[in-house]
């Protein structure tokens, strides 16, 4: 368990927020989000509205922390060119709606032309496959124990219809003549909310977050909704703050594990960040260990110290009469 804090530096400015809307788009399944709906969510931040053509001309030169769309399944062909420099530079997104990128559309002079469903432009993202879920297998959804920040946001969604995403986070060989041989992993995606059925086995995750912290998109955390129904302004907003925060990974591992009486255990630390490069001094950290009942036997505290996007410690436990067991 961690309960680790930064520097708060960077929530300090009010940030900047551009949304992907357009009302004349063709109407889609997905959630559906009106202006007055999103400003509530985002009230008190710098927010912009850009309508399809206003995005492909005017979001490359605008400052944006966090790029919104709430369209679902459509993606206008002439936003694709700006979309993908932004994710390229490390830029967050938040999705709300359907299968995202999924289905194509252009203008023909006023009117909006729908293509057929393809995988061109989220593949392109390394999002391979999308699949539907059987929403009547799903007898509740939870958020992730892990995520206390998130606590309360199952209540904030209806969930009518999801989808699930297959994700490729590998463009590297380790062995370049071997196909399917593993390679650098450029990023990772966990579940936020989880939905179970009748057995209590999980079986979809209709918000998941995807961290960025490598390769093409190295900085950028992804925080998806591949799903119909609807979500409150406080969900919204939840969500936006844990998007807003860039793709960060902080690992603990026991770098001596003890098998024999008298054996002192010993932890490193690794916090990685590619966008951002945080004071090592207001960056400090709490390791609890448990035991196998899940009380408390001791926590070990550390100040993360380096230079750059990756900051590292390491400490030893302080307990010297562990009695045998797992921890």
């Amino acid at each position: 368990s961690f309960v680790f804090g930064g520097d708060k530096s960077s929530k300090s400015r009010v940030p900047s927020v551009v949304i992907l809307y357009d009302s004349s788009l063709p109407s889609v399944d997905g959630i559906h989000l009106d202006p007055a709906l999103l400003q509530a969510a985002f009230s008190g931040w710098a927010v912009q509205l850009l309508d399809a053509s206003q995005f492909s001309s005017e979001f490359p030169g605008l400052p944006c922390d966090l790029l919104v769309t709430v369209h679902g399944f459509l993606i206008p062909r002439q936003c694709w060119v700006p979309f993908l420099s932004y994710l390229q530079s490390g830029g967050n997104w938040l999705h709300f709606g359907g299968m995202p990128l999924a289905t194509p559309v252009h203008k023909e002079g006023i009117t909006w032309q729908v293509e057929a469903r393809q995988p061109e432009f989220h593949k392109r993202l390394g999002i391979t496959q999308i699949v539907a879920v059987d929403r009547r297998s799903i007898k509740e959804f939870e958020v992730v124990e892990a995520e206390t920040d998130l606590k309360g946001l199952e209540r904030e969604l209806q969930v009518n219809d999801l989808y699930e995403l297959y994700v490729r986070f590998t463009e590297t060989k380790d062995f370049l003549q071997e196909d399917g041989s593993a390679g650098v992993r450029d990023g990772r995606i966990q579940p936020l909310i989880l939905g179970t059925n009748a057995d209590g086995d999980r079986v979809a995750a209709p918000v998941v977050q995807i961290d960025r912290t490598e390769g093409e998109f190295a900085g950028g955390r992804w925080i998806l909704a591949p799903l119909n129904g609807t979500i409150s302004s406080k969900g919204i907003r939840l969500l936006a703050e844990r998007a807003i925060d860039g793709a960060a990974e902080l690992v603990i591992r026991p770098s001596f594990a003890c098998y024999n009486e008298g054996e002192v255990p010993a932890f490193s630390v690794m916090l990685h960040r590619p966008r951002l490069t945080p004071s090592a001094e207001k960056l400090q950290y709490k390791i609890v260990v448990k035991n196998e009942r899940g009380n408390e036997v001791e926590s070990v505290r550390g100040r993360l110290t380096g230079s750059g996007a990756t900051l590292t410690d390491s400490r030893s436990s302080t307990n010297r009469s562990l009695a045998s067991g797992l921890y």
